[in-house]
C-alpha cells in the first residue's frame, strides 16, 4: 500500500522526499469511526520522533512520541469523526504534516442523489491503475452513491485505427466492485475527428464540433458495451459557454453554434438508443447560468426551439442554476422535467472552511428544490478549478472531504422538506434553514448569511436536541425556557431534534450596496490620440500602454489595428481594429497593478468598472465588447471576466459599460480589453475610462 501511495504523490506532486515520511495504513488517509488509526513512519536519521494531532482548526488534541527511534508504525486510538492533521518531528527542522479523515461507519445504504465528479480520474489511470482504483474505494467510503466520469473519446480512439476499452473497462469495474452508480459523461473530441482545419489549435478537443458520423458510433458502441452497468449517459458539459464549445469552425452565430450543437445531441440520443434501448440521456451539463446560458443566449429556450427537448430523458445543469426557470422552459416545450446538478459545490480559494460552506449549503439549496442527483466537484485535483476538488495535490484529503462523509452519512435516507422560517433567530445577519425528514428524526440544516458568526436562539417543540457542526464536532448550546442557544459560525449546522419555527414561509432581507471613495485609474491613452507606435505598443505585456493581446494573455496577429482620427467617438482618435478570419479571442489590452486599500471589513470589497464608446461595422460571429478581467500574480485570468454585452451587426458610436464588479481573490491586475472575438468584423473603441471604488453591503429588511 505504501508504494501505490508513494506514486500518487509523484504524479501530481514532484518533489524530493522529506526527511519523515508517512503513510496511511487507511486507503487515501481515510479511517473509519471506532478503530485505531495507523500509520507507518520511516525517518532517514535515528533521532526520537515527536508526533502531534490538530484538529482542523489548529489545535493539538493529542501528542507523543514513535516507540521505535528511527521510523516504525505509529497506531493513535479512535478519534471522533471529522478532519486531522497529523505531524511528524524529527528536531524542529525536520517535519511533516499529512492531513486525514475519520469516516462514519460504511453503510450498505446511501441517498441515490448524491455522487461526485471522477472526470479527471482517467488521467492518473492511464500512469497508474492501482492509484486510480484506490479513489473509487475512497469515494464508496465517503459516502458517495455514484459518479460522473469522462468516457474520454480520446483515451479509446487515440487514433481512428484504434479502439482500446481498457481504461473505460477498468472504470466501470472499479465502480462496480465498490457498488457506485456510473452516469457516463460522452466529451472531448480526439484530434483525428475534430472538424476544426488543422489551423486551430488550443482545445480542440472540447470545443468543436466532432465529425458526425464518428461521435453517433462511439456513442453506439459505449452504450452497448456497458448495457447493464450504464444507464444514463450525459452529452457534453458547459456548451452554452464557448470555453467547452465551439461548433463547426465555419459557424460564427450563436444561433449557428446551437444548431450545431442540437445535431449533436440527436446523433448522441440516436447513437445510444441504438447500442442500448434502455439508455437514458442527460441533456448538456450547462453552466449556472442556465437556462438564459453563459455565451449563447438565451440557451435552453434556443435549444428547444430546435427540438432538443425530444432527445432527453432529463436536463444537467451546474451549482445553482435556476432549477424553476428551467423547468418552467421544458414544461413550455413539452420535455421532460427531470433536472440533475452534475457539478455542484466550492472550493478552498475562499477558505477550507468556506469549502465546506459552499459544498453543503448549495447542495442543500438544490437538494430541496427538487434536483434529482447532485455531483461534488471534483473529487481529484488535476485540471481547472483544483482547489474545488476533495483532496490537495500531495494526496491527502481537505476538509470538504470530512464535510461530504458526514453530510453523506445524515442524509443516508433524508427526505427534503423546504425551507424554513429561522430568519431572524440570530443577532446579526441572517439565517437560512431547510428541513429534512429521515428515519432517525427530524434534522434541521442551518447556517449563517451576511456574517461570520452570531448568537443563534431556536424556539424548541419539546424533546431532546442535539446539534453538530458540518465537520461534525459537538456544538455547545444551553437550553432554557424552550429556547436552545448557541454560537453559529462559517459552518452550517446540524440539528437534530424538533423546532418551533412560524409556519408562514420565510421572508429574507435584500442586499443594498453602496460605494464610496471612487477613483479614476491611472490608464494610458484612454483616448487613442498620438503616435500608434508609441500608443500600442508589442512589448511589456501591456504596462502603461496598449498591446495586441488575447484572452489568454498572449500576443495574437488575428487582430489589425491602427488608430482612426476621421470619425472619434471623443476627441481627436479613437482606436480601430479589424479581423478578418475568426479565431479565439484577439482584444487589445492594458494592465495595472490593482489599487491598494486598507482593511475594508466584513461587508467591503474593492470593485472596478469600465466604460468607453465603441461603434462597428459588419461585425459577425461572438461580437466586439470591452471587459475587466483580474489577474493573479502570476498574469493568469482568474475567471470569470466582466464584459460589457457582445454586440453585433453594424451600429454607429454609442456608451458600453461592463458595470461594477468587485474583484476576485487572489487579484494583483487588472486587465482592460477591446475585444472582437471570436469574430470578423470593423470595431472602433475610444474614451476608455476605469474607475475602482470600495462598494459595501448592507440589509434591508
Amino acid at each position: 500500500m505504501t508504494t501505490w501511495l508513494t506514486c500518487i504523490f509523484a504524479l501530481v506532486f514532484a518533489a524530493a522526499p522529506p526527511a519523515v515520511e508517512i503513510a496511511p495504513a487507511g486507503n487515501l488517509y481515510l479511517f473509519s469511526q471506532g478503530k485505531p488509526i495507523v500509520f507507518s513512519v520511516t525517518a532517514k536519521l535515528a533521532h526520537e520522533l515527536r508526533w502531534e494531532v490538530f484538529d482542523v482548526d489548529g489545535k493539538s488534541i493529542r501528542k507523543g512520541t514513535v516507540a521505535q527511534a528511527g521510523g516504525g508504525g505509529l497506531e493513535l486510538a479512535p478519534l471522533p469523526v471529522g478532519y486531522y492533521e497529523l505531524e511528524i518531528r524529527q528536531e524542529e527542522a525536520n517535519r511533516v504534516r499529512r492531513a486525514f479523515v475519520v469516516c462514519p461507519s460504511q453503510q450498505s445504504r446511501r441517498n441515490p442523489c448524491f455522487g461526485v465528479n471522477f472526470s479527471h480520474v482517467t488521467h492518473v489511470a492511464r500512469k497508474d491503475p492501482k492509484a486510480a482504483e484506490a479513489m473509487f474505494r475512497a469515494a464508496r467510503q465517503l459516502g458517495f452513491a455514484w459518479v460522473r466520469g469522462a468516457f474520454t473519446w480520446e483515451d479509446v480512439s487515440p487514433r481512428e485505427d484504434v479502439s482500446d476499452w481498457r481504461i473505460a473497462d477498468a472504470f466501470v469495474e472499479h465502480c462496480r466492485q465498490n457498488d457506485l452508480d456510473v452516469i457516463g459523461a460522452l466529451f472531448y473530441t480526439p484530434m483525428w475527428a475534430s472538424t476544426a482545419p488543422a489551423s486551430i489549435t488550443g482545445n480542440r478537443r472540447t470545443k468543436y464540433m466532432p465529425r458526425p458520423e464518428s461521435f453517433r458510433a462511439f456513442c453506439e458502441a459505449a452504450a452497448r458495451r456497458y448495457r447493464g452497468w450504464v444507464t444514463w449517459w450525459e452529452s457534453w458539459n458547459e456548451p452554452d459557454a464557448e470555453l467547452f464549445w465551439k461548433g463547426r469552425p465555419t459557424s460564427e452565430t450563436s444561433d449557428e453554434i446551437l444548431s450545431d450543437l442540437a445535431e449533436l445531441s440527436h446523433l448522441a440520443y440516436e447513437g445510444l438508443r441504438a447500442g442500448n434501448p434502455d439508455a437514458k440521456v442527460l441533456a448538456f451539463g450547462a453552466t449556472g447560468g442556465s437556462p438564459n446560458g453563459a455565451s449563447y443566449r438565451p440557451f435552453l429556450r434556443t435549444m428547444l426551439e430546435k427540438g432538443a427537448g425530444q432527445q432527453l430523458d432529463a436536463l444537467a445543469v451546474h451549482y445553482e442554476s435556476d432549477l424553476e426557470a428551467n423547468r418552467k422552459l421544458l414544461r413550455e416545450y413539452n420535455a421532460p422535467t427531470e433536472i440533475w446538478v452534475t457539478e455542484i459545490g466550492g472550493g478552498d480559494r475562499s477558505s477550507p472552511l468556506g469549502h465546506v460552506r459552499d459544498d453543503i449549503t448549495q447542495t442543500m439549496r438544490q437538494f430541496s428544490r427538487g434536483a434529482k442527483r447532485v455531483a461534488k466537484f471534483t473529487f481529484w485535483p488535476i485540471g481547472i478549478d483544483s482547489d474545488m476538488s476533495l483532496y490537495r495535490p500531495d494526496g491527502t484529503p481537505r476538509p470538504a472531504a470530512a464535510g461530504w462523509a458526514i453530510f453523506n452519512d445524515l442524509m443516508r435516507d433524508a427526505t427534503p422538506l423546504g425551507e424554513i422560517n429561522l430568519v431572524r433567530c440570530v443577532d446579526t445577519g441572517y439565517a437560512k434553514a431547510i428541513a429534512v425528514k429521515t428515519p432517525r428524526g427530524p434534522l434541521t440544516v442551518l447556517w449563517l448569511e451576511f456574517a461570520k458568526r452570531a448568537t443563534c436562539e431556536l424556539p424548541l417543540a419539546g424533546g431532546e436536541v442535539t446539534i453538530v457542526d458540518a465537520l461534525g464536532r459537538s456544538v455547545d448550546t444551553q437550553v432554557q425556557n424552550n429556547v436552545v442557544t448557541f454560537e453559529l459560525g462559517v459552518l452550517p449546522v446540524y440539528v437534530r431534534g424538533k423546532l418551533s419555527a412560524p409556519q408562514t414561509p420565510p421572508k429574507y432581507p435584500t442586499r443594498v450596496t453602496r460605494r464610496s471613495s471612487v477613483q479614476k485609474a491611472p490608464l494610458q491613452f484612454p483616448g487613442f490620440e498620438g503616435d500608434v507606435e508609441e500608443v500600442v505598443r508589442q512589448s511589456a505585456g501591456g504596462d502603461g500602454h496598449w498591446w495586441s493581446s488575447s484572452d489568454t494573455g498572449e500576443a495574437t496577429i488575428l487582430l489589425e489595428y491602427d488608430l482612426d482620427s476621421r470619425d472619434p467617438g471623443a476627441g481627436k482618435g479613437s482606436l480601430h481594429v479589424q479581423v478578418n478570419k475568426a479565431g479565439d479571442w484577439p482584444c487589445v489590452e492594458q494592465i495595472l497593478p490593482v489599487r491598494k486599500t486598507h482593511a475594508l471589513g466584513e461587508h467591503g470589497k474593492l470593485a472596478y468598472r469600465l466604460r468607453g464608446k465603441m461603434k462597428f461595422k459588419d461585425v459577425v460571429g461572438r461580437g466586439t465588447f470591452i471587459e475587466i478581467s483580474f489577474l493573479d500574480k502570476n498574469r493568469r485570468r482568474i475567471w470569470p471576466p466582466s464584459p460589457s454585452t457582445y454586440e453585433t451587426g453594424t451600429r454607429p458610436w454609442h456608451d458600453v459599460d461592463t458595470g461594477w464588479a468587485p474583484i476576485h481573490p487572489g487579484t494583483a491586475f487588472v486587465s482592460v480589453r477591446c475585444y472582437l472575438g471570436q469574430a470578423v468584423g470593423e470595431a472602433w473603441f475610444d474614451d476608455i475610462t476605469l474607475h475602482s471604488a470600495i462598494v459595501r453591503s448592507e440589509l434591508a429588511w
